[in-house]
């Protein structure tokens, strides 16, 4: 499918999609399976639960999920964060994170007079 319809030269994007269909008739509808994440996989879930998607839908809905962008086998992909070690560095530089943090007892004197 294109990524923008009004502009479909800026290029297209791919949806992974799985449908387990109903097994008992008549099929009342299509049930979309919601895979929670970040980062599931809702076309895994479909698959690996199946048999009680079937259970709790009685085997009269298609039970239908799809990867999120990014994910699997859909695209595009994300590129979330930091392209390199070198920026994570950068971004952390002088926080408590790199440079820890210093713990000390400010109940002497001088500290108590500083802060009060």
């Amino acid at each position: 499918m294109p990524l923008d319809y009004a502009h479909p030269e800026i290029g297209s994007a791919t949806l992974s999609l799985a449908r387990l269909q109903s097994s008992r008739a008549p099929r009342i509808e299509h049930w979309r399976q919601l895979p929670g994440g970040p980062g599931e996989s809702d076309v895994e879930q479909v698959k690996e639960l199946g048999s009680a998607f079937n259970a709790f839908t009685k085997g009269q809905y298609d039970v239908v999920g799809w990867d999120p962008r990014g994910f699997n086998q859909t695209s595009p992909t994300l590129t979330c964060g930091f392209r390199a070690h070198d920026e994570l560095q950068a971004f952390f530089n002088g926080t408590i994170i790199n440079d820890g943090i210093e713990v000390g007892n400010f109940t002497g004197k001088s500290d108590l007079d500083r802060f009060f």
